[in-house]
């Protein structure tokens, strides 16, 4: 296939958006899998794809390293949908020196060159997650740089072999070269705006409410109520001593967790010691829903620190869609979606102002929390994506 730039008919869209005559094909370097679980880069992705149907992307997922070698099997470049393609690179060193990382960013570089040029993208707009792409910015050809900031990584970093300053460096210098910073979160706004003037507000969203669904099966013989979470168990983000000891205080109720389970096996055996603390698995996206309804009342119940306070939680969208009542820790929640959520600051009280949130729900208290979101849409988010773009030239 011949490369091209990207490029789509003149036209208005049905929201009356102006219209794009000349989208950039994209490089896209996530933090995560292309996979059934569908984070916030493949569901902005998606929609970007509906509108510009000319767009080719590119998706890069997280490396195989000296590490992580079962990541090996899936190195192959394949085709995901029309639009996008997707590839693992290897970043054969460890990380731990300057000269290693350079090597694995040449490395980089080079297979990104041969899967640009196997899906016909000859000078992409690069949108990545990753800091570690400051390093590979002068080794590609580039149309310019989005950095998608969702997380300050440097405030989750515990090893001794990746220090905090070095992946704050990597952030600062990578949101300075950037020709766009979208931030997630208030936080993340404040941070990057030091950096960049083009630093842009872009929350999550959430795709629209539907018809209620049906119980999902795994759900029907598990002790009511269920305080239910949806995401990446993880023991950055988990404040796992407030979940045992709530759920030790809560029984019979059930507590129930939804989502990739990235837990070291201490944290593990710690969280599932109580017998009424269940984990439901993966499920695809298109399922995640049917759980959320299904959920008496669902937890944010994630450890109060700088990095969790940068996060735009997804899961606080998709579950006001699903009309839950949620409690959460005390965390700074999207300000125009705080006042949906009831803040706990201890066992016993996340499991009193569960109880209480579910006795007084009533369905015009659903509808509530459905409208709040209603248009916090990911097509709101790729429709405000593109403006930006525009303003910035990248897109015209």
């Amino acid at each position: 296939m011949a490369a091209r730039p990207s490029t789509t008919v003149a036209r208005e869209g049905e929201d009356g958006s102006a219209p794009i005559q000349c989208f950039p094909d994209l490089l896209v370097v996530g933090l995560e899998d292309w996979d059934d679980v569908e984070r916030r880069h493949q569901l902005l992705l998606k929609e970007i794809c509906r509108r510009q149907p000319e767009c080719r992307v590119l998706f890069v997922e997280v490396p195989a390293r000296p590490t992580l070698p079962g990541r090996l099997r899936g190195v192959a470049l394949r085709r995901v949908t029309d639009n996008v393609s997707r590839t693992r690179i290897v970043r054969p060193l460890t990380e731990w020196t300057q000269t290693s990382r350079a090597i694995n960013d040449a490395f980089e570089a080079a297979q990104l060159r041969r899967a640009l040029a196997r899906v016909g993208i000859a000078r992409p707009l690069l949108w990545t997650k990753a800091s570690r792409s400051v390093g590979i910015l002068d080794r590609l050809p580039l149309a310019g740089v989005v950095y998608d900031l969702t997380d300050d990584w440097s405030e989750a970093v515990e090893s001794p072999r990746t220090p905090k300053q070095r992946v704050r460096d990597e952030m600062e210098q990578l949101g300075r070269r950037a020709d766009v910073v979208l931030a997630v979160s208030s936080m993340l706004t404040q941070i990057a705006s030091q950096w960049n003037d083009c630093t842009h507000y872009l929350p999550n969203a959430v795709e629209p409410p539907g018809p209620p669904q049906p119980t999902p099966p795994e759900l029907e013989q598990l002790p009511r109520p269920i305080y239910g979470y949806a995401g990446t168990l993880h023991e950055s983000r988990l404040d796992i001593d407030l979940i045992v000891a709530a759920a030790r205080a809560g029984r019979p109720a059930t507590f129930a967790f939804l989502g990739p389970d990235l837990l070291s096996g201490n944290a593990r055996r710690e969280l599932f010691s109580p017998e009424n603390v269940r984990y439901l698995g993966v499920q695809p996206h298109s399922r995640v829903r049917a759980f959320l309804e299904a959920f008496d009342v669902c937890l944010i119940p994630h450890r109060v620190t700088d990095f969790t306070r940068s996060l735009d939680p997804l899961k606080l969208y998709e579950y006001l869609a699903a009309g839950r009542p949620i409690v959460s820790t005390p965390l700074p929640l999207a300000a125009e979606l705080a006042d949906y959520v009831t803040y706990a600051r201890s066992p016993d009280e996340l499991v009193a102002l569960a109880g209480r949130e579910l006795a007084a729900d009533e369905p015009d208290r659903g509808e509530a929390r459905r409208r709040a979101v209603h248009g916090m849409t990911w097509a709101a988010r790729a429709r405000q994506v593109e403006e930006i773009l525009v303003e910035c030239g990248l897109a015209v």
